[in-house]
């Protein structure tokens, strides 16, 4: 259901996009290799021909068309053109000349993984996050907050605590709308539920309203290498969550279930919704964006500018009485001083033919294998429960 709906998003904006009609597009796309027999296996010609491209050039013809179009870069006969870093350092020393307005509408971009405690960019700290909220909520210029999330969730205890923190804001008066990217499920539709407005993409992966424990063990393991753990305790749970020891499987499965019921219970109270009807579209189950407008997780759809403009107008601020603003916590001199050595690496012609090395499978099958191990070796909730999106992760 869910890639379903994904692919009739990604083929409505093919065809309007590009003007198709859509029982053309439904041709190429299913009679591939009968359509190729017409091209003699030409399958740029047939794009052209369907309309899924412009023009046919080759790397020469299309630098001329640049040129012709944007001039002559300092007589090199390239076309005129900046790098993406140039470009990137120029706007950041630039200083933003529209953040004149005494009323701004705050943004906080909530990307990646959710863990405990502070993190750095790139994930989610349950107190990272909440001190941004904090300088949102007792900064008088910021009227209202935008909460940008992208993420299918982690620490059930971090999400806890980003939500506490957002209801917190909420008593200020200020309104909150949460603007979800590509992904915003699990703990990450979690920390969405406070929001006054929830604004989604229609192609935004969201829901998965459930909760897992991940505890290793390795008493099997163990066990068949003739290893065995034996010790003295004064319960029977002494020594019950070490990793050669079988888990207490009722216990923490009670546990889980208590987890449950408090996500049912939070997104319930959330979306003034009954625990049944919550229960109908949870137990882990992901909706897209447009299906989650359906069924109530959603209020709207749209991008993040909408989303400021909504919470603007929550906030009874003007279309040009506010600026938006992004809220973010000040890099530390070591994060200066990495980030500088990153900027030179992407740079060099050497790291950058490798860092470009996209269609090498093995090195993808790396950076896969890497990434899931990296985050699940900074799994650290206190209580081992997470609320994680796993389906999210096969984007």
């Amino acid at each position: 259901t869910w890639l379903n709906d994904l692919w009739q998003v990604y083929l409505s904006d093919i065809r309007e996009q590009r003007n198709l009609d859509e029982d053309a597009l439904n041709d190429y796309i299913n009679n591939l290799a009968e359509q190729l027999e017409n091209y003699d296996g030409d399958s740029a010609r047939l794009a052209l021909e369907t309309g899924l491209v412009d023009q046919i050039h080759s790397r020469q013809s299309t630098e001329g068309y640049l040129t012709s179009g944007l001039g002559e870069y300092r007589d090199t006969g390239a076309y005129s053109q900046i790098s993406y870093n140039h470009y990137l350092n120029i706007i950041q020393q630039r200083p933003d000349q529209r953040l004149s307005k005494d009323k701004q509408v705050g943004v906080i971009i909530a990307s990646g993984q959710i863990y405990d405690g502070a993190q750095a960019v790139g994930n989610i700290g349950g107190d990272s996050l909440a001190s941004l909220i904090r300088q949102a909520r007792e900064g008088d210029i910021y009227k209202a907050l935008v909460l940008r999330i992208d993420s299918g969730g982690g620490s059930a205890f971090a999400s806890e605590v980003i939500r506490q923190e957002l209801l917190h804001f909420k008593s200020s008066g200020k309104p909150l709308v949460v603007s979800m990217g590509s992904t915003a499920a699990s703990g990450g539709y979690w920390i969405a539920t406070p929001a006054d407005e929830i604004w989604a993409n229609p192609a935004t992966i969201t829901g998965s309203i459930g909760i897992y424990a991940l505890i290793p063990t390795f008493d099997r393991a163990l066990e068949r290498l003739g290893i065995t753990v034996d010790g003295v305790g004064t319960t029977e749970l002494s020594g019950a969550m070490e990793a050669g020891r079988p888990l207490p499987d009722k216990s923490i499965q009670q546990t889980l279930e208590n987890g449950y019921q408090r996500f049912l219970d939070v997104v319930a109270d959330g979306r003034e919704m009954s625990i049944e009807e919550v229960d109908a579209i949870a137990r882990g189950r992901v909706w897209s964006g447009q299906r989650a407008l359906e069924i109530g997780l959603v209020d709207e759809l749209g991008n993040l500018d909408d989303a400021i403009s909504a919470a603007a107008k929550l906030a009874g601020l003007g279309a040009n009485d506010y600026d938006a603003k992004q809220i973010s916590l000040p890099r530390t001199p070591f994060e200066e001083f990495m980030a500088g050595i990153n900027d030179s690496l992407q740079q060099s012609s050497l790291t950058s033919r490798f860092f470009s090395s996209t269609n090498n499978s093995l090195l993808s099958l790396y950076r896969t294998i890497d990434r899931d191990i990296e985050a699940l070796l900074q799994l650290n909730d206190p209580r081992s429960m997470y609320v994680h999106c796993l389906e999210c992760q096969m984007q």
